[in-house]
Formats: C-alpha cells, structure tokens, sequence
C-alpha cells in the first residue's frame, strides 16, 4: 500500500508550489531523501518542475519508459508526467500553509514536506506542527 504524500516549496512571492509523491512517502524515505540530496533551491526547484510523483528517488534521473519505471524505482526520481506520460500531473501553487495543506489531505497524503530557502525542510504529519528535518550522516559519506 502507498504513504502518499506531498512536497512544497515556498516560493519568492510567498506561495508554496506543490507536488504529489504517492509511494514511500513516510519520514525516513522521501523526507530523509529530500534532506540529504534536495538541499537547495536550485534542486527543489528542478523537483518540483516534473510535477506529481510516482517515487522519489536521490537522483531526478531521466526520461525513462513506461516500461522501466519499476526498473527505475530506487536511485532515480520517476514523474507521472515526463516518465508515464500522463496529463494533468503539474505543480500546484498555493497561497497559505492551511491551502497545502488541505490540499494533501485531500489527495490522501500522510506526510506534508515543505522547504524553505534559509530554513531546508520541515515535515507534518498527524496534525502536529512542522519539524525540521536534518540530513543524515549517511548522506556525508
């Protein structure tokens, strides 16, 4: 079964962009992963950019077929648009935390990540406030 959940960047005029990410959402996953290799707002920009997600990986990857996508699962990233081809699979943007937030339970999401410029990334989850998440030590290595 998928830990969905949803990844925002908040951007220069105060909105948060937002994608859907639907398998291994859960903390030490796609947060620990977002931590330790989406670290500026040069990378989170770049992830945001392929829309909704169906894994997240360390490495945005490349265009990859329908046919490699279980192939791929692991080191790389596979989006709904550029690797499976579906329309309708674009960032979000929203103009409060509350509307991110709404948004994700609306889409089923378990895990909320939200990235910052100055301030890296924060996570909810079960209706408690925003923790920060710090890079792993594994990630120096």
């Amino acid at each position: 079964m998928a830990t969905r959940s949803v990844i925002g960047q908040v951007q220069e005029n105060g909105k948060i962009k937002v994608i859907y990410c639907h398998w291994d959402g859960y903390l030490e996953h796609v947060g620990q992963t977002l931590a330790d290799h989406y670290d500026s707002d040069e990378k989170v920009s770049a992830l945001i950019a392929l829309g909704d997600l169906s894994t997240l990986g360390p490495d945005l990857g490349e265009k990859h077929s329908k046919e490699d996508t279980l192939k791929a699962r692991g080191p790389m990233t596979t989006a709904y648009g550029r690797d499976l081809e579906q329309e309708g699979s674009e960032a979000q943007e929203f103009s409060s935390v509350e509307d991110f937030l709404t948004y994700g339970e609306n889409v089923g999401a378990e895990f909320f990540y939200l990235f910052e410029d100055g301030e890296g990334w924060n996570y909810y989850s079960n209706r408690k406030t925003f923790q920060e998440i710090k890079p792993s030590t594994l990630a120096e290595v």
